[in-house]
């Protein structure tokens, strides 16, 4: 056994080598003291951030749990935890080691900041904001909580605000492409296409031969859906760091959402060959194409990978979604509702704020349809723009909007604008007791016609598929009396098991659990009878998929019709349009037209009994 001199000397070398950047040879020494000492304090905490530092946070969680378990005063350890198990997805246990460190130090901006993004993470936005105002009042300069807050505002629907957050956290970090990448975005989404692509630019600019930014800005610019900014980003991070999984991957993703499957497919395979258990790979894979008996071994692997020890929250929800794919594809139904149903389960584990409001939402939508009448629509004609420019694409998630933008985007006069946030965070023009306001409507429409025309110059129709617009079709009939609004209508029980089993990109509160869906389809019905009821037929046509599927040419041929186009035969060749699919459909509606998803809903009756009642409220 080393004598305590010898061990504090170590020990002192080990802190010093972590000070230096050696973290590696910081966690070598560390563990020497560590094999000596196993509960010595500091020596934990140098092994917990050098592990962290080295990107193996199972190790680094475990040694500053073991931190905290002796001192709960140790400020670090308890914030460093609060960003490592966000990170790995244990956002519960995040927020009370980051509540802890904040009441250990309420000055701090940094545990604010990090606890704020704990919140953020888990959809409770409010919370969040509350933390990054605090954070940017006790450090005005610190530019992580500038640009958080900055995103709390965004999804609270404030976009000014966080537009003018956004630049200031651009301002006071020149290196970071982060808060550029938002601005451009929400720039983008608000109709600003210049001032957005100028952030973009700048943000490229700012990472140039860093394999950090340079992922940094692949990860913003792909949730953000600007997806060739992004692959071009990570052609360069690949380029720097050849093999490496965790940049394939996301490679991988962006060329499945511009239609490239064989490039992609390649990118998971060499993933795979680097790590073979890689969770995200095999969950990628598992969405580029049907899987069938052959791919057995494939499946066993996910098997054998979702029993394994240490799996991230993230981790277990991307392998109980692949394996219950493959066995749906492969028609082995039990299993496959089965791991379905561990996926959703997990993701309401992970996302506490994604709860339906269940009063919120029908009073909602009583008010929409108690405004939107035909005397509301009469009394306010001033704000009318003749434009035929939009096609609204609307219904429930997974009911085919996607297919129809793909088909009417495939003529050569019709652009496709993909699914616009911009009415959704525009649109509340409406104030309780003074009706309608005027200028601010006509404000949101201008705007409105001005980026569906940066999307697509030159194009005389561009669609607009967000299914959420359901609750905007008031006032797009109100602003364009002109535009066409497609109701996108499929089998209930189809649509709502769709729904389920879908692992969505971005999280949907009421897609995880079958009574939310059931709800959520129903007062869907109830707001579309509305419409049916209150906008002219020549402004609304309502397309069955199921129809669609049995006679494609006559049901495209009234759809071209109806917006005012002239028949063009690229029409019937949807699949070969090319650009990008950013929705959980980017591979099916790539695919001929197939009609293995009518009827789908009979394999799993027996365990989703909520969803049989729909199919009587849905009408003819």
């Amino acid at each position: 056994m080393a004598d305590s001199g010898a061990l504090i000397a170590k020990l002192e070398a080990a802190e010093a080598a972590f000070h230096d950047g050696e973290f590696t040879k910081a966690s070598l020494l560390s563990g020497e003291v560590l094999s000596e000492q196993p509960e010595n304090i500091r020596a934990l905490m140098v092994a917990g951030v050098a592990a962290m530092r080295r990107n193996v946070p199972g190790p680094a969680i475990q040694f500053l749990k073991k931190v905290v378990k002796q001192d709960s005063t140790q400020w670090d350890a308890l914030n460093w935890l609060c960003v490592l198990l966000r990170q790995q997805g244990e956002t519960n246990q995040a927020i009370i080691c980051g509540k802890r460190a904040c009441e250990l130090r309420p000055d701090s901006a940094i545990g604010q900041t990090n606890l704020g993004s704990c919140h953020l993470a888990r959809w409770q936005f409010k919370e969040a904001l509350a933390c990054f105002e605090i954070a940017a009042s006790l450090d005005p300069n610190l530019p992580t909580a500038r640009h958080n807050l900055g995103v709390a505002l965004e999804r609270l629907g404030r976009a000014e605000d966080a537009i003018a957050e956004y630049r200031k956290a651009a301002q006071l970090d020149p290196s970071a492409p982060n808060p550029l990448v938002s601005l451009g975005s929400l720039l983008r989404k608000r109709g600003g296409s210049d001032e957005a692509d100028q952030a973009f630019s700048e943000a490229a600019k700012r990472v140039t031969g860093s394999l950090i930014g340079l992922q940094a800005l692949a990860k913003a610019l792909t949730e953000e859906g600007n997806l060739k900014e992004a692959e071009s980003t990570l052609v360069q991070a690949n380029e720097l760091a050849p093999g490496t999984p965790n940049l394939l991957v996301p490679l991988g993703h962006v060329r499945q959402q511009l239609g490239r499957f064989s490039e992609a497919i390649e990118c998971f395979q060499k993933a795979l060959e680097a790590n073979p258990h890689d969770a995200e790979a095999l969950f990628e894979l598992a969405q580029c194409r049907r899987m069938t008996t052959d791919d057995s071994p494939l499946i066993q692997r996910m098997e054998s990978c979702v029993q394994g020890p240490d799996l991230s929250p993230s981790e277990l929800r991307h392998l109980h979604y692949a394996l219950g794919k493959a066995y749906d594809d492969t028609g082995a139904f039990e299993k496959a509702f089965r791991h379905f149903r561990e996926a959703n389960a997990q993701i309401y584990r992970e996302f506490e704020g994604m709860r339906v409001d269940r009063q919120a939402l029908i009073g909602a939508y009583d008010q929409i349809m108690a405004t939107f009448t035909p005397e509301f629509f009469a009394a306010n004609r001033s704000v009318a723009d003749p434009s035929e420019l939009p096609i609204l694409v609307v219904g429930m998630i997974r009911s085919g909007t996607t297919l129809i933008e793909q088909i009417l985007s495939s003529h050569p006069d019709v652009g496709a604008g993909g699914e616009l946030q911009f009415l959704l965070e525009n649109g509340a023009v409406l104030h309780p007791t003074q009706g309608l306001l005027v200028e601010r409507a006509k404000s949101v429409g201008e705007n409105y016609l001005r980026l569906l025309a940066s999307i697509a110059p030159g194009k005389s129709r561009v669609t607009d598929k967000m299914p959420n617009n359901t609750v905007m079709l008031g006032l797009v009939h109100l602003l364009f009396p002109n535009a066409r609004i497609v109701h996108c209508r499929r089998n209930p029980t189809d649509t709502c098991l769709s729904i389920y089993t879908t692992p969505f990109r971005s999280g949907l509160n009421f897609a995880h659990d079958p009574d939310e869906i059931a709800f959520n389809y129903e007062q869907y019905l109830r707001l579309m009878h509305h419409w049916r009821t209150v906008l002219p037929r020549r402004n609304f046509l309502e397309v069955q998929y199921e129809s669609l599927i049995d006679d494609r040419e006559a049901v495209v041929r009234r759809l071209v019709e109806f917006c005012g186009l002239t028949w063009n035969d690229s029409c019937m060749e949807h699949q070969r349009r090319g650009g990008a699919v950013v929705t959980p459909s980017n591979w099916q509606v790539r695919q001929p037209i197939y009609r293995t998803s009518i009827g789908r809903w009979e394999q799993y009756r027996q365990w989703l009994p909520q969803f049989e009642r729909l199919d009587a409220l849905a009408g003819p």
